[in-house]
C-alpha cells in the first residue's frame, strides 16, 4: 500500500462523508470498500491471484453473512441491495480487463469473464448448499 492509495482512500472517505447522506452514503461506502479490497492487494506471483484472493475473501464474508443472519433476511431490500452492490462491483472490476489496456483496480489483469462467471455460479451453488444444510441442522 502506497501513499497514493492512502491519500485517495482518505479523500474518498471525506468526500463521501461530506456529499452524501443516509442510505446513499452506506451503499457508496460499500462499493468503495469492495474496490479497496482489490486495489490494496499487491501483485502475487500466481496468475490473476491478486483478483482471486480478494474475491475469495468477499465470498467468505457473504457465506458468513448468510450463515449468521436470520432465515431469508438477505431478501430484505437493504440486504439484497448490498449483495447486488458487492456482486456488481466485483463484476465491474473483472470487466475492466476489456475496457482498459492496463489494470485499473488490480495489480495484474483480472481473469477472463467466462472464468469469472464459472466462479460466480460455483460460489452461488456452494453458498446456497451450505446455507440450506446449516439451516436443516439447527
Amino acid at each position: 500500500m502506497g501513499l497514493l492509495q492512502i491519500g485517495a482512500s482518505i479523500l474518498a472517505a471525506l468526500l463521501v462523508g461530506a456529499l452524501t447522506r443516509g442510505s446513499a452514503r452506506t451503499y457508496l461506502l460499500l462499493a468503495l470498500s469492495v474496490i479497496a479490497v482489490y486495489w490494496f492487494q499487491p501483485l502475487l506471483p500466481l496468475r490473476s491471484f491478486d483478483f482471486w484472493l480478494p474475491s475469495l475473501s468477499l465470498a467468505l464474508v457473504i457465506l458468513v453473512w448468510f450463515l449468521t443472519s436470520q432465515t431469508d433476511a438477505w431478501l430484505a431490500r437493504q440486504n439484497a441491495y448490498g449483495l447486488l452492490i458487492i456482486l456488481g462491483m466485483v463484476t465491474i472490476i473483472d470487466l475492466t480487463r476489456y475496457i482498459f489496456p492496463d489494470p485499473l483496480f488490480t495489480a495484474s489483469l483480472p481473469p477472463r469473464f467466462g472464468v469469472f462467471l464459472i466462479f460466480i455460479v460455483a460460489l452461488a451453488i456452494t453458498i446456497l448448499l451450505i446455507t440450506r444444510l446449516s439451516r436443516a441442522y439447527t
